[in-house]
């Protein structure tokens, strides 16, 4: 009984603690770098022309299956800032998966999401994306956040909140 008390306590602790950030990635604060990348549809993507107030950027692919779970998530937070008229923009940036396995994908689950193709992994190289899935938060050109690993949606709307407050 002594074991299963001290197990609790320790799933409990550990539980915590990873909801605690514990560093902060070394792009945190600097200013976003340009990159040029196909939509989904084909149409040309430069970050630099962006006006929403903040930018979400979510490296992800298919056979990652942390980012397949947070899609949903990421597109519950696309309809809020819709339906709310808030100026956010999310972008996924694929990692190498075809286009007719994305869209696929995205009619299957019902998603709206604009989607960026990142073949050559050049964006993923130049946000240092060390793992998947990855969420940027970017406004007025500058880093404001990085997730390595699922965020909750509560979390991203909280963030994006404090960041539109802050304009």
């Amino acid at each position: 009984m002594r074991w299963v008390l001290v197990a609790v306590v320790v799933m409990l602790l550990v539980g915590l603690i990873g909801r605690i950030r514990i560093f902060t990635h070394p792009l945190e604060g600097a200013d976003a770098p340009d990159f040029y990348l196909p939509r989904l549809q084909g149409k040309p993507f430069s970050l630099s022309q962006e006006t929403a107030q903040v930018i979400v950027l979510d490296f992800w692919a298919s056979w990652c299956p942390p980012c397949i779970t947070s899609l949903p998530q990421l597109e519950q937070v696309h309809q809020w800032a819709r339906e709310h008229n808030k100026s956010v923009v999310i972008y996924c940036v694929n990692q190498g998966d075809e286009p007719c396995q994305i869209s696929e994908l995205w009619q299957s689950e019902g998603l709206t999401m604009p989607v960026l193709l990142d073949m050559a992994g050049n964006a993923s190289a130049t946000y240092q994306v060390s793992a998947i899935p990855q969420t940027v938060i970017i406004s007025n050109h500058k880093i404001i956040r990085i997730h390595v690993g699922t965020v909750r949606r509560s979390t991203l709307q909280r963030e994006i909140e404090e960041v539109l407050a802050d304009h």
